[in-house]
């Protein structure tokens, strides 16, 4: 289920999902890949439960592996290699620096890329 409603979104942040709810900023609410990458969350929470909310608050290592699949999803909406090197660069950029991980743009395209 989709919510489109500010309030419950973190700050510097589009969407968030709390188990199978998602809250989508209401001025993203035709954005394509932000509900891809949040529905991949939602898959998440189907596969590991209430585990995935400990691993993804307290793993570095988990934090990177969702989040990379999720950013893989927008990748996969690009319909040309070229789209979709553009948005590989633009959310290995994203996951380097947005989510404390201490990791290199490098090391964010490999991560991603693991899901391609």
């Amino acid at each position: 289920m989709i919510i489109y409603n500010k309030k419950m979104i973190p700050k510097g942040y589009n969407g968030i999902t709390l188990g199978w709810v998602i809250f989508i900023d209401p001025k993203y609410k035709n954005d394509p890949d932000l509900i891809a990458h949040e529905n991949v969350h939602v898959s998440q929470f189907n596969r590991y439960h209430v585990m995935f909310w400990w691993r993804y608050l307290t793993s570095k290592r988990w934090r990177k592996r969702l989040e990379s699949e999720a950013y893989a999803a927008e990748v996969k909406l690009r319909y040309t290699p070229y789209e979709q090197k553009k948005e590989l660069f633009k959310n290995a950029e994203i996951l380097a620096k947005k989510y404390r991980l201490n990791i290199s743009i490098e090391e964010a395209i490999i991560a991603i890329e693991n899901y391609l």
